[in-house]
């Protein structure tokens, strides 16, 4: 699944501005994603994927790093 791993950087590359982001990248510590900006990824990535987050699963907590995200939308969609 790489081609979804590329597809959540490229979103996080396209809202953050940042071009060094890997699959390590904190989000809230590299990334400097807060809360509102967390709530834009998500529209842009359940865009993306065409799947919907669980309204419990909205917390940037609950996804420390880049990998976290890519493995909650492999499960999902």
């Amino acid at each position: 699944m790489v081609k979804c791993d590329e597809k959540v950087i490229e979103v996080l590359k396209r809202i953050t501005q940042l071009e060094d982001i890997t699959m390590e990248s904190s989000l809230t510590n590299d990334l400097l994603i807060d809360s509102l900006s967390f709530i834009r990824v998500i529209v842009e990535l359940e865009n993306g994927f065409h799947f919907k987050f669980d309204n419990e699963d909205m917390i940037i907590e609950m996804f420390p790093k880049v990998m976290d995200l890519a493995q909650y939308i492999k499960l999902k969609s």
